[in-house]
């Protein structure tokens, strides 16, 4: 009897990955996700191991739709190169003494240290009779599992035939099988493991039995995705697993762009076409958990024909429909606003996450024509395939193209401008006038007041990039004072493509990190640029003294494995709200960074992105620089913090930019040689807790209104995807007429009534900014 059929998909090497390994108890995980979700998922691997094809890559998108994820090492690192031993392999393990221990370690850390309420499995062949068999437990904890290309035969080989009937009636939470041409027939539909299933009282309506027939065993996670036929396929299962997933086990994180984003493809075909007839409403959480959207109605058009149709019905019923991306902005900006009259329930939906493919590269004029449902990383990995990259990246590379456009991102460089400014010619769907092309010859005025249209003047379909030639940098990390910054500022401003400031409040020091670019035959070797020369250890000793002390020498099993920025965060969070003890995780970040100094060079969308923590409150402006201004403006808002006992997390991130040519950016200006400083503020949200939340939330919104107050001086407004209107009305008013001030509002408002009459494309921000 056997297990694996000869026409099974072959091991395949590991996919890019970018989860990390941690052992809890006894056990190697791979944990993927956000570091808390309310939805957990176990994961288990095939016969070769966690490092077989796609395994940890999948993982890694469902943790980027919001659910903390681990991958169980089950064996303990004995896996299998080939089949000849299988049947011995099989019986080398039990579920009582290798199985049952390991997966209880993990569901130790998802409830626990990812503070999950509830958790789901999938596993991949093997993997899937052991999860299978997991549900068969007196308290199985999940509540459903996934199996790809099932080997529920395990069953059979082990107790023999017909065990696996058995397993089907011992299940006790609902099932999805997805079987390939090649399985038994017993896991196919109508076979016996079906037909047990559909008849059983309890579980039969959420279960559900699917065949790929043309697919092999092992498709799912190992079938070649350059097949059209494989990956079709591998798209249909995976949507088939996640609207199971999220249908019994939800987590408020769900994010149709994150799917592209890692290549767990979805045609979501039942939602992209038709309006839901049910009460269902699609929930969408930003990354940080602080702003959530529930609309009924979710669209995922696959062309820019249905992008037509789409907002041509809504503008016809004169119904919002907003265009998201892909959930990352702090404010919620791709979010649509609540239906009147209707508590949590939000206006409709659209993402382009399936509009995500490269049109056109130019490699003469270092071009790149990509439809704007692309992720940014994606999108990077792609240009340098042909000798580009991007003239600039945010902190982060998560986006979707059209978003980071949109909203005005931006990344650092005073000779570098936002990135809404590097579109050289753009497709904008508008609801009143179709598609129209954009550039600075075609519709110019509408171009400079669309390519930073915060999504309300019509969606972004494509976009042609101005990009750079492909280079290296060399990035110096240094700590030192305001005092020795102000004698070299101005200087490092121009001899620097890539400037950034990080204040740790509180303290006297500013990690400053320069980018140059490495010239020509330029010598790199360590004598000249000498790496960090401490180690992690040596490097970690001061934050990891501070947790001991904070936690009476009982700390986490795992805590030696956290980086620094999840450490920071579990010392926050024992007080994030209290001065004194944030004063106290400050000076540890201090001395970390004193033992951080040092060189590397790497490919600039290598080095530009760095890790901005976890989830957090952040308000960044954008204000003019001239002289010492932008200098000033830092000493001056951490004596104001000092005054008001603000509790301020650390860094406080300073970078600049130049100038942007489109009309609503926070850097415009018709001066080609201003340069913009950016200056953010930040409050972690370092527990799940519910009240602790709020209780930061309500602290940061304090300190938001001493940062307004602080910033019109300067002439500072905010980013557009971490702008938050007050409640107060009075300060609302001010805030409008604030931003009246800055942007050509007038004129924004005619253009938007021009193309969407109706604002059928505006969220609450925008129809408050417009009021």
């Amino acid at each position: 009897m056997s297990c694996c059929p000869v026409t099974a998909e072959p091991a395949r090497d590991a996919a890019a990955h970018v989860g990390v390994m941690k052992k809890v108890g006894n056990t190697n995980i791979y944990v993927t996700g956000p570091a808390t979700s309310k939805a957990g998922v176990l994961a288990f691997p095939d016969i070769y191991g966690l490092d077989s094809g796609r395994t940890k890559a999948d993982a890694d998108t469902l943790g980027k739709l919001g659910y903390a994820v681990v991958v169980v090492d089950l064996t303990d690192g004995d896996y299998l190169e080939n089949t000849d031993t299988l049947v011995d392999w099989f019986k080398k393990y039990t579920f009582e003494q290798q199985f049952g221990p390991r997966i209880q370690d993990a569901i130790n850390y998802l409830k626990t240290e990812a503070g999950a309420e509830r958790l789901i499995s999938y596993g991949m062949c093997w993997g899937s009779w052991v999860g299978a068999t997991q549900t068969t437990q007196p308290d199985p904890v999940v509540l459903g599992h996934v199996s790809f290309h099932p080997t529920w035969i395990v069953e059979n080989i082990l107790k023999g035939d017909g065990a696996v009937n058995n397993l089907a009636e011992s299940v006790k939470v609902p099932q999805i099988l997805m079987a390939a041409g090649d399985d038994p027939d017993f896991v196919k539909p109508e076979g016996s493991v079906d037909k047990i299933l559909k008849a059983r009282a309890d579980i039969g309506a959420k279960s559900e039995v699917l065949l790929f027939a043309d697919m092999n065993h092992g498709w799912v996670h190992r079938g070649d995705m350059n097949d059209p036929a494989t990956k079709a396929a591998v798209m249909k299962a995976w949507h088939a697993a996640v609207k199971f997933i999220q249908t019994n086990c939800p987590v408020n994180a769900v994010v149709a762009a994150a799917v592209a984003a890692a290549g767990l493809a979805t045609t979501l075909a039942d939602i992209s076409h038709a309006e839901k007839k049910t009460e269902d409403h699609h929930e969408f959480v930003n990354w940080s958990a602080t702003h959530e959207c529930r609309p009924k109605n979710f669209h995922v058009p696959e062309t820019v024909d249905e992008v037509e149709k789409l907002l041509k019905t809504y503008h016809d019923k004169k119904q919002k429909l907003r265009c998201m991306g892909a959930g990352v902005s702090p404010n919620g900006l791709g979010f649509s606003g609540e239906i009147s009259g209707k508590k949590d329930t939000n206006e409709a939906l659209l993402t382009l996450a399936l509009l995500d493919k490269i049109l056109n590269v130019d490699k003469d004029k270092l071009q790149v024509t990509v439809e704007t449902g692309y992720i940014v990383g994606e999108l990077l990995d792609k240009l340098r395939t042909y000798g580009m990259t991007m003239q600039n990246v945010a902190s982060i590379r998560d986006q979707q193209v059209g978003g980071i456009c949109q909203a005005g991102c931006h990344g650092t460089g005073a000779g570098i401008p936002p990135i809404d400014d590097q579109i050289v010619e753009m497709e904008l769907v508008t609801p009143a006038k179709g598609k129209m092309t954009l550039s600075a010859t075609k519709n110019p005025e509408l171009f400079e007041m669309a390519k930073c249209g915060l999504g309300a003047l019509g969606v972004v379909t494509k976009v042609t990039l101005q990009c750079v030639p492909m280079h290296c940098l060399i990035e110096k990390t240094t700590v030192m004072t305001l005092e020795e910054i102000r004698k070299n500022h101005n200087r490092w401003l121009v001899e620097y493509q890539h400037l950034r400031y990080m204040w740790i409040p509180y303290t006297d020091t500013v990690v400053v990190v320069q980018c140059r670019r490495v010239q020509g035959d330029e010598p790199i070797n360590e004598k000249r640029f000498p790496p960090i020369k401490n180690s992690e250890k040596v490097r970690m000793e001061a934050p990891r003294k501070l947790y001991l002390k904070l936690t009476k020498g009982k700390p986490a099993p795992d805590y030696l494995d956290w980086s620094f920025t999840k450490l920071r965060d579990k010392l926050l969070e024992i007080n994030p709200l209290d001065k004194k003890h944030v004063i106290r995780v400050n000076e540890a970040e201090k001395q970390f960074w004193k033992l951080s100094e040092g060189y590397r060079v790497a490919y600039s969308d290598d080095i530009i992105g760095f890790d901005c923590g976890g989830q957090q409150l952040v308000e960044e402006v954008s204000f003019p620089c001239a002289g010492t201004l932008d200098l000033d403006f830092m000493e001056q808002l951490l004596k104001r913090i000092d005054e008001e006992d603000i509790p301020a997390h650390s860094p406080i991130e300073q970078r600049w930019t130049a100038r942007s040519t489109s009309a609503m950016s926070p850097a415009s200006s018709s001066n080609p040689h201003q340069v913009f400083s950016w200056v953010g503020v930040i409050l972690y949200l370092p527990t799940a807790e519910k009240k602790a939340r709020e209780a930061i939330k309500d602290r940061f919104m304090e300190f938001y209104a001493t940062y307004r107050d602080f910033m019109e001086p300067y002439g500072a407004t905010e980013h557009w995807a971490k702008i938050e209107w007050p409640s107060d009305v009075t300060e609302r008013q001010k805030m409008r007429d604030r931003l009246k001030k800055r942007y050509p509002i007038e004129k924004f408002k005619k253009v938007r009534d021009e193309v969407d009459p109706h604002h059928i494309l505006s969220n609450h921000i925008v129809d408050e900014l417009c009021a």
